[in-house]
């Protein structure tokens, strides 16, 4: 359930973020099992002469995870996260084709290079 009161204690907000700080992850966790066997599927493509980009496939993906989905999120946002976890897949599944000396791993990130621009206006209020 959702709880959409104005009023929360810093205790609740706390234990709140401890949750979302649990699901983040194991989120983490799923995305990268998720890109292990998308690399293994990579894999078996090259094996076959087949390309990295299967459209059928990932629209198969998509439909599948929109009837899965019971929200909050709605289907639309749902498929932008899909659409940019396929590109990345894509994009890592080339590089190794391109060079399959790449070591595949963890690398540093700038944290401003994933926060977007915050628009404040949906903050105001009349």
């Amino acid at each position: 359930m959702i709880n959409t009161g104005v009023e929360m204690s810093v205790e609740a907000l706390g234990k709140i973020r401890d949750e979302i700080n649990e699901v983040d992850l194991e989120l983490v966790e799923l995305l990268n099992r998720r890109l292990k066997l998308a690399l293994n599927a990579s894999a078996a493509k090259l094996a076959e002469c087949n390309p990295v980009l299967d459209l059928a496939r990932e629209n198969d993906v998509i439909e599948r995870v929109c009837r899965a989905n019971e929200g909050p999120m709605t289907d639309d946002q749902l498929i932008a996260l899909y659409l940019q976890l396929m590109q990345q897949s894509r994009q890592l599944q080339e590089s190794l084709r391109a060079n399959p000396e790449t070591v595949i791993g963890k690398t540093p990130a700038t944290v401003e290079w994933f926060i977007p621009p915050i628009d404040t206006r949906a903050y105001l209020t009349d």
